[in-house]
């Protein structure tokens, strides 16, 4: 029979040279495509998160609310792309973080963040003087590659801070750096510490001598100087040069006289005092470099140049400075990579073994060429996309694999078929690849477009799982181009005719013959058969419920990470001690074996050095700990160990060590936000709700943002003293600064390093409240002190008032040993029912569940165009309303098989699982469409309805166990090594398969009865 070249296999066929040559080249390119191919640890996912900070030294956190809080918060509000405003409300400090809607694309994020800079400054006039900022920093977001420790024994702060610039400035010049941010640095600092003895008996004070400072220290241009027709620019004044010279400057004192600075005071050089921030690398002092990487970068080629260029910097470094990694992100890639492609090939040989099984060897290798072609085809497809090599996308080549396969299956079968029928090996070819080509083009749209609600999301999840629908869809595509062209080509020139295709002798035959009477009983009650099904349909709805829900798994790095934290008042000083020693305790290799190395920030989070990590507030009453352990370690039982041991060492701090965990929201924590205008309220129902999570079994962690009050020192002013003493506020203002926080003065350039220089009074005057009672506040002359202006008491003041959106929130938090966050708020739901909140008070489900919530309803939103577009595609393909209904309401009866699958395997219904059940549905809409098309056949070849349908099923019956058995066996390595990411997944697909087959050899040939059968058919099967 002449080749028909206008058909897609007609024309493989007649150009075969060029068909294999292509695909070939296709194979070698995408080959060389993968050598480089962009790689990251995750996706590249758009944080529309930014954090805006102000401050005012001094203010209560009461007063910070009214007069900084809500003008900025209102100015960010006004803009129409803002979403959420959660601010954190502290004595002198506010920290806004800024949720922008989910719809704002990654192009105009930095253009919307530019516009909220330029509200910001519109806003700053009207705050108090003083305020600090506020400033925005869009960086919040940015994730680090790898981070750095610079240490050294024997090296002070200023040291290790001008090294740590040093080794950025090197690495400044990588290719692909983004960006290096610097963390615990603990600025170098001068201070001048005066004796109120030695400066009452000058007839000096604290502001004098900073005044003095300043005046010195002034560099200005005076003119020019022309000599010679040069012209040489003049310039007077000049700086200390170093500290030590701080001793001998002349403070002008009384009567015209000066003494020696070093003759009022102290002088000394070090680190900032009280200590803003710091860290700790392994137990010793750190500063920290956080690198970050361009977009569209490879992390192991990355690593590799940053590896290069760190190899050039060491021999640089002095003796005993040493430039560690602490975090780096390509070993977790290559890691991951290695695992998955273990996966892959672990897949790819028990696919092929379990086709070979059924149809051969030579009609097994041919089905199985189309596997690598794919792959590689793939990778090409997506390296011109600009999708990333990451644990999605790959998941995606491998889930696909159990589905792309079964185009090839269904080709060559189809061939067998016609060849064991008598047709020449040309036209068998051509009729297998012409002949599946619109019911593969269906079914293969039909997978896409369920994937579409996945992919059409605007969350954050949303996003991170988008790259699996878009590799999903090139992958099935181009398996079907390459099943309709390069299957038919090799199957004529190696596949034979042999014994192992007579499906009438051995077990199969068997089989087949015990199918097809159950056919015939299938036909006989469509109806039972199909109310059934619809009973084991309600059940699995009704079982379902009681399967644990979650967002996504917990993430199987070898890192714990700890936040901890001291009491609400705790000084700096306090915690960088605490830190200091908890580190100290972690280098202890013989309580902690599996610690390889640790890092500690003190009032400070850190870098983010994967997407899902929030970097802690910075604090000075917190530190955060990350804790890398070796290989073989378990998770549960290191973060065991650790609290177990050092609980009862820190009883004076609160340790939540905890996994890491994928996404946005952290994993297992449930999350309740009381929020409206009277705090009052809120604070009464937090408490309620906090005691009750307490009083639950299990419960591992408990925690509210309602923290302890601090203690405050008031200064109240008597005005009328004030007066009749010839002064003024802002002079007492300034005169009980200048004792607390001090004066700056000037600054020191000591070779590289800029040194602050600080006036302030003795520690002395700051210990106690009588010695700041006798704090002289007016010129020496008048002799008088604080205490006789002013009372000075101690109250209390809240240490952090939230909120949320302009209103007040209070937050508590749950996360239990073993139910998830949904679980946690089923426990409670009895006592918020019975919170009786007044009108304007609500109570909102944040965390993990607000997520899940979100990442749901954008499935929700777009599902119905899902659904309607695959009912024009069934239309399509069988021109019959009814047939594609049948196909449709087959669909929802994937959920039976995907419950018992996850309720046996202890599973969770996470996202993931979600995606397995879209994926379960697009195999069973392919079955259905080739099963409603055989049928179609037959019935157009003559058969009466019920024959048809039972010769079709008998027909369809290898093909269709022979793919659910590729698809559960491929996603068994899946399941077995994928981690607790894709294990949810490969539960709710295996399950589904298994049962699949009910659908599509029980329930489709029971609906199409019912949906087609006459009078006529209801007395011939009653014969029968």
């Amino acid at each position: 029979m002449p080749l028909n070249r206008s058909s897609l296999t007609g024309a493989a066929l007649a150009r075969p040279r060029f068909v294999l040559v292509a695909a070939i080249l296709t194979c070698l390119v995408g080959l060389a495509a993968l050598m480089n191919f962009p790689a990251t640890e995750e996706p590249s996912v758009t944080l529309r998160t930014a954090t805006v900070e102000a401050y005012l030294p001094g203010e209560s956190a009461e007063r910070l609310e009214k007069i900084l809080a809500r003008p900025i918060e209102e100015a960010i509000r006004g803009q129409s792309e803002v979403k959420t405003v959660d601010t954190q409300v502290r004595p002198g400090a506010v920290l806004i973080y800024v949720s922008l809607h989910d719809n704002v694309d990654r192009e105009a994020t930095a253009a919307t963040w530019q516009k909220l800079r330029s509200r910001l400054a519109d806003v700053q006039p009207q705050l108090p003087a003083g305020t600090v900022g506020p400033r925005l920093n869009d960086d919040f977001g940015r994730v680090a590659v790898r981070t750095i420790a610079i240490t050294g024994d024997g090296y002070d702060a200023a040291k290790l801070e001008l090294w740590a610039k040093h080794v950025r400035n090197q690495l400044q010049s990588v290719s692909g750096v983004a960006a290096i941010s610097l963390h615990g640095v603990r600025r170098e600092m001068a201070y001048v510490d005066l004796n109120p003895e030695a400066v009452r008996a000058a007839g000096t004070s604290v502001a004098a001598v900073a005044k003095a400072l300043q005046e010195r220290d002034q560099l200005s241009a005076t003119g020019q100087l022309i000599q010679g027709g040069t012209s040489i620019a003049v310039q007077t004044g000049d700086r200390p040069g170093r500290v030590s010279d701080l001793a001998a400057f002349p403070v002008p004192v009384g009567n015209g006289a000066v003494v020696p600075l070093g003759a009022l005071g102290t002088i000394r050089q070090g680190p900032q005092d009280p200590p803003q921030g710091g860290a700790f690398f392994n137990g010793k002092p750190a500063v920290v470099l956080g690198v970050s990487m361009q977009n569209g970068q490879s992390v192991l080629a990355f690593a590799d140049a940053l590896n290069a260029r760190q190899d050039e910097i060491r021999p640089t470094l002095p003796a005993g400075l040493h430039a560690d990694n602490i975090t780096d992100q390509a070993t977790v890639v290559e890691k991951e990579l290695k695992k998955v492609g273990q996966v892959f090939v672990e897949t790819v040989v028990i696919v092929l073994g379990v086709v070979m099984l059924f149809l051969g060897w030579r009609s097994g290798l041919v089905t199985g060429t189309i596997v690598p072609m794919t792959v590689l085809g793939t990778a090409l497809v997506m390296n011109w996309m600009g999708i990333e090599l990451h644990q999605i996308s790959i998941a995606a080549i491998i889930i696909a694999l159990g589905i792309f396969v079964d185009n090839g299956i269904v080709v060559v079968e189809d061939y067998q078929r016609r060849i064991s029928e008598g047709e020449d090996a040309p036209s068998a070819a051509r009729a297998a690849g012409e002949t599946m080509l619109m019911p593969l083009l269906v079914s293969s749209l039909a997978i896409i477009v369920a994937f579409v609600p996945l992919v059409a999301g605007e969350t954050e999840t949303g996003e991170y799982m988008r790259s699996l629908g878009i590799v999903l869809a090139i992958t099935l595509l181009l398996s079907l181009l390459l099943a309709l062209t390069i299957t038919p080509l090799l199957a004529m020139r190696y596949i034979r005719v042999d014994a192992h295709h007579d499906e009438d002798a051995g077990f199969l035959g068997k089989v087949k013959r015990f199918y097809g009477g159950l056919v015939g009983k299938i036909l006989a009650r469509p109806l039972a058969i199909t109310g059934g099904m619809v009973g084991l349909l309600a059940t699995a709805l009704v079982l379902i419920q009681f399967v644990p829900q979650e967002l996504l798994a917990p993430s199987q790095r070898k890192q714990v990470q700890m936040p901890i934290e001291l009491a609400p008042g705790a000084s700096a000083e306090q915690t960088m001690a605490t830190a200091k020693r908890i580190s100290t305790l972690l280098n202890d290799r013989t309580l902690f074996p599996e610690v390889t190395s640790h890092i500690t920030y003190v009032a400070d989070g850190g870098p983010r050095f994967i997407l899902g990590l929030n970097p802690p507030a910075p604090t000075l009453n917190r530190a955060y700990a990350v804790i890398n352990l070796t290989k073989d370690a378990d998770l549960g039982e290191t973060i065991a160990r650790l609290d177990r041991t050092l609980k009862p060492r820190f009883p004076e701090a609160r340790f939540d060590t905890k996994r890491f965990f994928l996404g946005a929201a952290e994993t297992g924590v449930a999350v309740f936000r009381f929020i409206g205008p009277d705090r009052a309220v809120l604070l009464d129902a937090a408490r309620k709700l906090e005691t009750r999570l307490e009083e639950m079994n299990g419960m591992a962690r408990v925690r509210s943002n309602m923290e302890q009050p601090l203690m405050r020192l008031t200064v109240s002013i008597d005005q009328a003293k004030v007066a009749a003493a010839g002064l003024s506020n802002a002079a007492i203002y300034g005169a009980v600064n200048a004792i607390q926080d001090g004066t700056p003065a000037t600054i020191i350039r000591d070779g590289d390093t800029d040194i602050p220089v600080v006036v302030r009074g003795d520690q002395g005057d700051r210990a106690t409240i009588e010695r700041l009672a006798s704090l002289p506040v007016g010129p020496p002359e008048t002799g008088v002190s604080l205490g006789s202006v002013a009372t000075i008491r101690i109250a209390d003041q809240p240490s952090l008032l939230a909120r949320r959106n302009l209103l007040p929130m209070v937050e508590v938090t749950a996360r239990h040993h073993t139910l998830t966050s949904q679980a946690v708020v089923d426990k409670v739901r009895p006592l918020l029912d019975e919170l009786r909140l007044p009108p304007g008070h609500v109570l909102k489900l944040g965390g993990e569940i607000e997520e899940s919530e979100k990442a749901n309803a954008g499935l929700n939103t777009y599902a119905p165009f899902a659904l309607v577009g695959m009912l024009l595609l069934f239309l399509w393909q069988f021109g019959s309303l009814r047939k594609a209904l049948i196909v449709i309401a087959s669909m929802p009866f994937v959920v039976i098989g995907a419950t018992l699958g996850l309720t046996v395997t202890g599973q969770p219904l996470s996202f993931s699982a979600t995606i397995g059940i879209l994926a379960l549905m697009g195999i069973i809409v392919n079955n259905a469409v080739l099963l409603l098309g055989r049928i179609a056949e037959d019935r157009e070849a003559g058969m009466e309805l019920f024959p048809a349908i039972a010769h079709a099923a008998e027909m369809r019956l290898r093909p269709i166990v022979m793919t659910k058995l590729v698809c559960i066996s491929g996603l068994a390595p899946l399941f077995l090594f994928g981690g607790d990411l894709w294990r949810p997944m490969a539960a709710a697909m295996m399950g589904g398969l298994a049962l699949g087959t009910l659908i599509t050899l029980v329930l489709i040939p029971a609906l199409y009865a019912l949906a087609f059968r006459r009078k006529q058919d209801d007395v011939a099967i009653a014969a029968a």
